[in-house]
């Protein structure tokens, strides 16, 4: 056989294997997230303060509340 058999060439990966690989991989998600998870208030400059940290977001959220989820490790 010659690599990539199972393949076009300059393609992704079979169609049977992507679908076998996705079965795989969303067995086992629980529908939560493991990171941490701030709710912050947009301020009036339309930015939000995250762990010392600002990102600006889109104006038409100020004044509101925002679900931040921070990865773990991070």
């Amino acid at each position: 056989m010659t690599a990539g058999a199972g393949s076009a060439p300059g393609r992704g990966p079979s169609t049977s294997t992507s679908r076998s690989n996705r079965r795989y991989c969303c067995r086992y998600r629980t529908g939560r997230s493991t990171g941490r998870v701030f709710t912050p208030r947009v301020d009036r400059y339309s930015q939000i303060t995250v762990r010392t940290n600002r990102y600006s977001v889109p104006v038409r959220l100020i004044g509101k509340r925002v679900r931040v989820v921070l990865p773990p490790g991070g």
